[in-house]
């Protein structure tokens, strides 16, 4: 009778305890689940808090753009280069100055101005970064600037970490403000056509130089001189002709090209390039003899030659 009596007893003293066990564990999950509740509630404060804060750095990049080189506010792309200045149709004169961010590999930007007719006027890199967001960059590029106004254009771009080729190219129209020109109601564009160009004259006894045609006998008589073909035939009372020469030349790899020119009250200025050979190209070693000839309205004004020296880019001109 008494071994049961304990018997009871324990078994009561057991049951009372998985009762206190299970009470125990409820009251743990419950905790539990409350932190957890709590924790993600926490996540999803932090999870706003960096929204908000990615959300400040773009504004700050875009305030950061418009506020120090005076752009319009626009995002700044993470990787690659957004081009802040020059903007399209800016004009320029002896030097440009390239503003922007970039992303980049090594963090280079590559900078190139080319003429109206793809000649390299300059070209220079900028550094900007390479990692996780872009930096602002800024290079100046100068140049030889030209007497008579002409049409340019910046490209803007990176090399490929690969195979070193371009890549995000961006192009810029700017226009390119002549020195030596005044400012006055009769100061205009001359149309020019060529008369002939490139390397076909005899080089034989053909000097370098600049010169001008106003009359018949004088332009027949160096035709005639020089040239096997038949004396193209101009009206000089209403036209006159302008010609340069580089005389006897190498190889095919030199070459001249007017490209503009202008009139004021006492002048027109003739603009163009004189190109010499491309030291990474292959040439044959045939003598020529480059030159351009271009008619213009007849003018008594002084003719004044703007020519410059660059390298042939790419090997054919």
């Amino acid at each position: 009778m008494i071994q049961s009596t304990n018997s009871q007893k324990i078994l009561s003293i057991v049951a009372a305890l998985i009762m206190l066990g299970l009470g125990i564990s409820t009251i743990v999950c419950v905790v539990r689940l409350q932190e957890a509740t709590l924790n993600v509630q926490s996540m999803q404060g932090q999870i706003a808090a960096l929204t908000a804060q990615v959300k400040d750095w773009q504004e700050n990049y875009a305030a950061l753009v418009k506020g120090q080189v005076g752009g319009t506010g626009v995002f700044v792309k993470k990787m690659g280069v957004t081009l802040v200045s020059p903007a399209e149709n800016d004009v320029i004169a002896d030097a440009v100055s390239v503003q922007g961010y970039a992303n980049t590999f090594e963090g280079n930007v590559q900078l190139r101005l080319k003429d109206g007719i793809g000649v390299v006027l300059a070209s220079s890199f900028a550094t900007a970064c390479m990692g996780d967001w872009p930096c602002y960059f800024e290079k100046e590029l100068k140049f030889n600037q030209p007497k008579a106004d002409t049409d340019a254009v910046l490209e803007v771009y990176t090399t490929s970490a690969k195979d070193g080729s371009e890549q995000d190219l961006i192009s810029v129209k700017v226009k390119i403000k002549g020195k030596n020109l005044t400012t006055n109601k009769d100061d205009k564009t001359v149309t020019i056509m060529s008369l002939d160009y490139g390397q076909s004259f005899r080089p034989e006894n053909i000097p370098a130089q600049n010169i001008v045609f106003r009359d018949e006998a004088s332009w027949r008589s160096f035709w005639q001189k020089h040239s096997a073909d038949p004396v193209p035939w101009v009206d000089f009372t209403k036209s006159m002709i302008i010609g340069v020469f580089l005389g006897a030349k190498p190889s095919p790899g030199y070459g001249v090209k007017i490209i503009s020119a202008q009139k004021n009250e006492s002048q027109i200025i003739v603009s163009g390039f004189e190109y010499t050979e491309n030291p990474t190209c292959v040439y044959p070693d045939v003598v020529v003899c480059p030159h351009h000839l271009i008619l213009l309205p007849s003018s008594q004004n002084e003719v004044v030659f703007d020519i410059k020296k660059i390298v042939a880019d790419p090997c054919n001109f």
